[in-house]
């Protein structure tokens, strides 16, 4: 089967894995919110019990790992050539939801994490 949509996450080579699947969760979220469930092609997958694993997208979703400054350089060709995209960083982990959000306004930061999404 061919996807006309394409879904890839690079990570920051230097982040936790702890931090890492943080960071793909909250852009994961973020995604699915934003595009609906018929755009990312779920199904149901069941096991030979009968027990349902529900909503796994038939989607390939590739995962790279990158320094911050490559992470950057893809982001601004993404945002030029018009590509859906998201980005995680380091200020959105440490304190409260408010503070992260307040910190991500003021603070220079790394980026930890981004994905894209093409359409067509």
């Amino acid at each position: 089967m061919a996807f006309p949509n394409k879904l890839v996450a690079i990570l920051n080579k230097d982040i936790d894995t702890g931090v890492a699947m943080n960071a793909i969760a909250h852009m994961t979220i973020g995604l699915g919110a934003k595009l609906g469930a018929p755009a990312l092609l779920f199904d149901d997958y069941y096991n030979r019990e009968g027990h349902v694993y529900p909503n796994i997208s038939k989607i390939p979703f590739i995962i790279l790992r990158g320094k911050s400054t490559e992470i950057k350089k893809v982001i601004h060709t993404a945002r030029n050539q018009n590509i859906h995209l998201g980005a995680f960083t380091n200020t959105m982990t440490n304190g409260t939801y408010q503070e992260q959000f307040w910190n991500t306004r003021r603070k220079p930061y790394l980026l930890w994490m981004c994905f894209f999404w093409r359409l067509g």
